[in-house]
């Protein structure tokens, strides 16, 4: 077997850099939201996204992290998580996704709700939110399946 893919490795490692978020290619500058992209969006060890984007098997392993980050995530939040049922546990998982632990915490009448296993107050309380008047579709299927604990597929 050739050496050449390890010798390649360690060559682009050290010649591209690495950079674990997106970032311009042509200043090696992290781009935040807003930024003015100067050459191509790139991440990792040059992989510019314009141009190859990520394959399915990886979008699928970026995304099983990002669902173990959210599920401890809601775990260590909120004393009650442990105990929901896998559904509500995914709702909740979903709404730490989109809007971030610190978007969520601003529900505190859907988090009170919740702690009190008063699933119908919580998912009214989770339509009555600015949340569901920017995805309403999203936030009526989720507050759906928080009241019921049953998801609705389509």
């Amino acid at each position: 077997m050739s050496e050449a893919p390890d010798i390649l490795h360690e060559l682009l490692c050290r010649e591209e850099g690495t950079k674990l978020q997106v970032y311009d290619d042509r200043n090696a500058h992290v781009l935040l939201s807003g930024d003015t992209l100067i050459g191509n969006p790139t991440i990792g060890t040059g992989r510019e996204l314009a141009k190859h984007g990520i394959s399915q098997a990886e979008n699928d392993y970026l995304l099983g992290n990002d669902i173990m980050h959210v599920l401890e995530q809601g775990q260590a939040a909120f004393v009650w998580f442990g105990a929901l049922d896998p559904v509500r546990q995914a709702v909740i998982g979903a709404m730490l996704f989109q809007l971030g632990l610190r978007g969520v915490l601003g529900f505190t009448h859907l988090l009170d709700a919740m702690a009190a296993q008063d699933y119908k107050a919580a998912a009214a309380a989770g339509l009555a939110s600015k949340w569901n008047q920017e995805a309403p579709e999203r936030a009526q299927r989720e507050m759906l399946a928080l009241q019921t604990g049953v998801i609705v597929r389509r």
